[in-house]
This record gives structure tokens, C-alpha cells and sequence, in this order.
């Protein structure tokens, strides 16, 4: 019985003991008064100090601070017009001014693009005039807002690769410019661009020069007419002319969305080679097949052959 007695006394003590700690310490702060009242029965039962203990508000947990965005940046010369604005733009980028086009970017870009260096990163995935010339402009159409739309006949450093899909030489393109807080701002990309490519007839003179190449199996030679030294699609096809000996003859230029089998070339250089790529079927002794060529600048090159389904 003493044993049994000595446990429910330190569990009806401990609680006391706990609690008088525990207001004591709270006590240092907020002034603790009854630590301990007793029931009808005598038991001692904890009590708080204080109905609410108020804590310094240093203590309080700090809510989110609201992000304030970044003041707009200013242009060093404040364009008056839509077509000083672009050319502004493009001469800063020309420039490698990256801080002066971004100055000159609109707010709603500033916001994709929230700071210099995230602009400056953004630079590789954007067309970038090596030069330009401004055409016609006219008001944009839209359904709220004031803009006005500049043709724009562009040069750019040609690319034709897996990287960068086509960048085109030349391409006629459409810039907007938007009046903001009675200022002149770019958006930074194009709402048009289109590539003007090399006549059609020029791809079958490529393709004829570079099979007679192969055809001599001058494979240095073949290069200088191809986008890269690898060629897509089937090796032997591409091999053809110089294994099979004979007379070897070039059609007519067709466009590439006709080709029976771009799978492998879309995945390379992305859906939008169904308008700029041409095919150019090539006939042999025994083989037949479809050269598959690009624009880069202004002459065509190869990128590969495909199986040509017409048969014949």
C-alpha cells in the first residue's frame, strides 16, 4: 500500500511541480498571481497566471513581406516616336547595350524578364537583327491599348541546326510598339516574321552539284554543299551515287510537307521545316530517293536523304 501511495503522490506532484516552473518563468514577463488551486476534494490542480499572455511583438512571427518590383529602367534619350523607339532597340542590341534595350522593353516584358541578367540570359532565344531597315507602320488592331505595327525587312546571321532550328538570313518581319504612360515601349519579339528563302529552282542546282560529288565519291567535296558532314536518314541512300555506276538525273523541287516520312528531320529541326524545307528527288541507275534541303542565307544545302515513296 505504501508503494501505491508513493506513485499517485508523484503523479498528483508532478503536474505542480511542472506548472509552478513553467508560470515562474512566465512570471519574469507578465506577473503571475494564484499558482495553485484545490477542488472540492483537496487536489491540487494547475492554474494559468494570466488569462492571455501578451508577447512583445518582436517575438511575433513576421508575416510575408510584399515584393515591390524593381523600378522601370530609363532611357537615356526618351524616344518620340514608334520608329525611334525601334531603332533605338535594335542599335542597342546591335550595340551588345543590353541595359539600354531593356530599357526600352515594355512593362508586361519586364515581367517575363524581371531583372537585367534574366534579360541579358535570354538574349540565345530571341531573333536578333545583325540589320535592319523600317518600312511601312499603321496602327495595330487590338482590343484595348495603343500600339503601332512596324515591317521591318531584317538580316540575321543564318543557323540551320538542331540547336537553333532555321534562324533565316533575311525574313520580313512585324514589330509592335506600345504607347505606355505616353512613352514608347518594344516588345521584344516579332508578332510576324517570315523568312524569304532562295528560289526553288536554285535547290535543284545544289542537289545536281552535289550528287555529281558523290557520284565521283569526292567527299570533301559533297560537304561544302551540306548543312553539316552528317547526313539524316538512311546512309546507303546517301551513298548511292558513288556505288552505283551510271547515269544519275535531278527533279523537280517540291515542298518538304509532301515528304512521305519527316518524323526524323521534324524532331530535328522542329514542325516549322514543312514550309521552309524543299525536297529534291534524285534518280539512279537503281536507287532512287528525296534529297532533303534547307536555306542557309541565300543558297540551299543539304541535310539528308528520305526513301522517295513514288517508287519508279
Amino acid at each position: 500500500m505504501k508503494a501505491t501511495s508513493a506513485a499517485l503522490i508523484r503523479r498528483a506532484r508532478r503536474p505542480v511541480l511542472v506548472t509552478v516552473v513553467s508560470v515562474l518563468g512566465l512570471g519574469l514577463g507578465a506577473g503571475g498571481a494564484r499558482l495553485i488551486w484545490r477542488d472540492e476534494r483537496g487536489a491540487a490542480k494547475p492554474e494559468p497566471s494570466a488569462a492571455r499572455v501578451r508577447l512583445p511583438k518582436s517575438v511575433a512571427q513576421p508575416g510575408p513581406r510584399p515584393i515591390t518590383p524593381p523600378p522601370a529602367p530609363i532611357p537615356a534619350v526618351e524616344p518620340s516616336t514608334p520608329r525611334e523607339a525601334l531603332t533605338n532597340f535594335f542599335q542597342a542590341q546591335i550595340d551588345k547595350n543590353a541595359d539600354a534595350a531593356y530599357a526600352l522593353i515594355t512593362a508586361d516584358s519586364r515581367r517575363r524578364f524581371p531583372s537585367l541578367s534574366t534579360w541579358e540570359r535570354s538574349a540565345v532565344d530571341r531573333l536578333l537583327p545583325a540589320s535592319f531597315e523600317l518600312v511601312a507602320e499603321r496602327a495595330a488592331e487590338l482590343d484595348h491599348g495603343q500600339a503601332v505595327d512596324i515591317d521591318v525587312n531584317a538580316r540575321h546571321e543564318p543557323a540551320l541546326d538542331t540547336f537553333s532550328g532555321l534562324v533565316p538570313g533575311r525574313a520580313r518581319e512585324t514589330w509592335r510598339v506600345w504607347r505606355e504612360d505616353n512613352h514608347w515601349r518594344v516588345d521584344p519579339e516579332p508578332v510576324k516574321a517570315v523568312p524569304v528563302l532562295p528560289l526553288d529552282q536554285t535547290a535543284e542546282d545544289v542537289v545536281r552539284a552535289w550528287v555529281a560529288r558523290v557520284e565521283a565519291c569526292d567527299d570533301n567535296g559533297a560537304r561544302t554543299l551540306q548543312v553539316s558532314s552528317l547526313l539524316y536518314g538512311p546512309i546507303q541512300l546517301g551513298q548511292a551515287p558513288c556505288k552505283e555506276r551510271g547515269s544519275w538525273t535531278v527533279g523537280f523541287t517540291t515542298r518538304f510537307d509532301a515528304a512521305p516520312d519527316s518524323g526524323t528531320y521534324v524532331a530535328a529541326f522542329g514542325p516549322g521545316i514543312g514550309s521552309w524545307g524543299r525536297l529534291v528527288p534524285v534518280k539512279g541507275p537503281r536507287s532512287h530517293f528525296l534529297a532533303a534541303v534547307g536555306p542557309l542565307g541565300d543558297d540551299w544545302r543539304v541535310i539528308g536523304v528520305l526513301v522517295d515513296g513514288a517508287g519508279g
